[in-house]
């Protein structure tokens, strides 16, 4: 099972503290909230992944860094360095019905544009593999 991102909730002190729970209610991955791509940001300076270190495992845990946002060569520079910081995996947040990020295209928003989408998840595809 893998352990859905809620942010402020599901972040890296509550997996730490609830590690020994988390993995005996069955969960064997967790994705983390999300991380915004945007131009110029490297993720690893996102709190969530740079107070992790590098690699995608904690306390025993598979880490998914999940990602949101609209613009595929910031999503490909993203996945890039966390491929490269020893992710095997990412997520793309198409779900997040909160006004202000579905307004901006992103979240669920990003289902009105289905080209924009295919081209998000042909580069989280071709990076990721």
């Amino acid at each position: 099972m893998i352990l859905a991102p809620l942010r402020g909730v599901t972040i890296r002190p509550f997996r730490e503290t609830f590690a020994d729970e988390i993995r005996v209610a069955g969960f064997t991955e967790a994705v983390t909230p999300f991380i915004s791509a945007i131009p110029g940001f490297d993720p690893l300076q996102d709190r969530e992944l740079r107070e992790r270190g590098t690699g995608n495992r904690e306390q025993g845990l598979k880490v998914t860094p999940q990602f949101i946002g609209k613009d595929p060569v910031a999503l490909r520079a993203c996945l890039e360095k966390v491929k490269s910081a020893g992710y095997d995996t990412a997520d793309l947040n198409c779900g997040c019905p909160y006004p202000m990020v579905r307004n901006k295209g992103r979240g669920s928003g990003i289902l009105r544009t289905p080209d924009v989408l295919r081209r998000m998840l042909e580069v989280g595809c071709d990076v990721m593999g």
